[in-house]
């Protein structure tokens, strides 16, 4: 945690040096923006706990996002994303119920209640961005961003309870996320417009821990994956 609040500190005073070496001029201040997509794993993860079938596949997003203007093209901000990712095989509960050892209908309920299938692999990711806006004469503006953050996973993970067997969703350890990706805005009035934007996101989630009951479970893969998602984008400030 320390190296990511150092690299997080080396971050924003990079960004926020260029703030002070602009003249005064009217521009865009703030821009917020809200937006929704699609996430496609990839790697290790696809296959992570392969042996009962629980590797992350295709899933969505929801995200807002703001940013302040450090230059008239450039802007850093706070972004919070999240991920909901599908399970990727048809996997069957830990306990059948039809078995003609099944310990009686309580246990169940904790079965059903407990089929992966029913369950999923989420992500809680909150980041700093810096985003370079090529803007010209056409409404249509491409743009570049990078982006750096605290991922915080909460994944299924099969119980190793002798007793009550179960999937349960576990939050791992937070670790470092970052990524890069590029994008085209489009005006659709003077202070507004939509965007659509494509990334990669790499987090470097293996080997957190979660100790659950006095047992530490480890995530063994990093967790990959590209992000497509459109939103609505405004601008806030004095314009041009």
């Amino acid at each position: 945690m320390k190296k990511i609040a150092i690299l997080l500190t080396v971050f924003l005073l990079f960004s926020f040096s260029f703030s002070f070496a602009q003249e005064d001029e009217e521009r865009d201040v703030l821009e917020v923006s809200v937006f929704s997509g699609l996430g496609l794993p990839i790697g290790g993860v696809t296959d992570w706990q392969d042996s009962l079938g629980l590797g992350a596949s295709l899933g969505w997003n929801v995200g807002a996002e703001i940013g302040y203007f450090l230059t008239p093209d450039l802007v850093v901000g706070f972004n919070f994303t999240y991920y909901e990712l599908s399970i990727s095989n048809d996997t069957k509960p830990v306990v059948n119920p039809d078995d003609e050892n099944f310990g009686g209908p309580g246990l169940a309920f904790i079965s059903l209640m407990n089929n992966p299938n029913d369950l999923s692999h989420r992500l809680y990711n909150p980041s700093l961005y810096l985003k370079y806006y090529f803007f010209g004469e056409s409404n249509l503006v491409p743009y570049i961003k990078g982006h750096i953050g605290i991922d915080n996973a909460k994944f299924t993970t099969k119980i190793q309870e002798t007793t009550n067997p179960r999937y349960r969703s576990l939050s791992y350890d937070p670790n470092l996320g970052f990524g890069f990706g590029a994008g085209l805005f489009y005006y659709t009035s003077d202070y507004s417009g939509l965007f659509i934007e494509g990334s990669f996101h790499y987090s470097a989630s293996k080997n957190t821990e979660k100790e659950y009951y006095d047992v530490i479970y480890k995530m063994n893969e990093d967790i990959m994956y590209f992000d497509i998602h459109a939103g609505i984008n405004v601008f806030f400030g004095t314009g041009e």
